[in-house]
């Protein structure tokens, strides 16, 4: 099979963007995360041997992402945390030809004090398994899938 090389050394590229994060502390108890990043990043320059064009957005990089995500401390031993994240639409390669729908995933985690040295915690990855292409392809043929529905459990003790 063909291999596409997305980045090698006979190319320029420039990138600007926009990233935009906020924690608002509505209570002590409860905190709300907010994220918005706007990525615009394309070759500027190639050698004749690279055939991806100048000025057209990177394979595998998404000019939008955006994040919410809410922080509650249920009481003083338990605390939770559930982020959504979404990625827009964006190219499996810099010429266009093939393009890979947005996706939004949903994690979750939960922390408990059960008394000053032991934590339990929990996490659950992907909850709704939604199947993805994570945009971290090295080429057209070697796409990556997201991380499927991914569950831990973990505990901590302090001696």
């Amino acid at each position: 099979g063909n291999t596409i090389s997305y980045y090698t050394d006979g190319v320029t590229s420039k990138g600007s963007g926009l990233e935009l994060s906020n924690r608002w502390n509505l209570s002590e108890n409860l905190k709300l995360d907010l994220g918005y990043v706007y990525t615009d990043v394309f070759l500027s320059k190639k050698l004749s041997i690279v055939t991806d064009p100048i000025n057209s957005q990177l394979g595998g990089v998404p000019r939008e992402v955006a994040m919410f995500g809410v922080d509650w401390k249920i009481n003083p031993k338990f605390k939770t945390y559930v982020q959504v994240r979404a990625s827009g639409p964006s190219y499996a390669d810099t010429p266009h030809t093939m393009q890979e729908p947005g996706y939004m995933t949903v994690d979750v985690s939960a922390t408990y004090n059960y008394d000053k040295n032991l934590t339990i915690n929990a996490s659950i990855i992907n909850l709704f398994d939604k199947a993805y292409v994570d945009n971290q392809a090295n080429s057209a043929t070697s796409l990556s899938y997201g991380l499927p529905f991914f569950a831990s459990v973990g505990a901590r003790y302090q001696f």
